[in-house]
């Protein structure tokens, strides 16, 4: 398995309450919010990344937790890695 970048920042948080218009662009955009942030003249690259967590799913959880990581590591690659 590829490590990720070491120089990269991660934080990672859980949104607990429904928010429709969030559900929205998230699944528009497979679960990646990006921008650019201009610093000093510096254009830098920020981006929000969003794994959804199954709910509801005890018998086909592990199936589809499964896709949902499938999902989020392939959104790191193209959208923030560029790959």
């Amino acid at each position: 398995m590829e490590m990720l970048p070491q120089s990269r920042d991660v934080d990672l948080f859980t949104l607990y309450q429904k928010n429709d218009g969030l559900h929205l662009t998230l699944k528009k955009t497979q679960g990646v919010i990006s921008d650019i942030i201009h610093r000093q003249g510096q254009e830098i690259p920020f981006h929000v990344l969003f794994l959804k967590i199954p709910e509801d799913t005890y018998i086909d959880f592990n199936r589809k937790m499964k896709e949902q990581c499938s999902i989020f590591i392939n959104a790191l690659y193209s959208k923030v890695f560029n790959r």
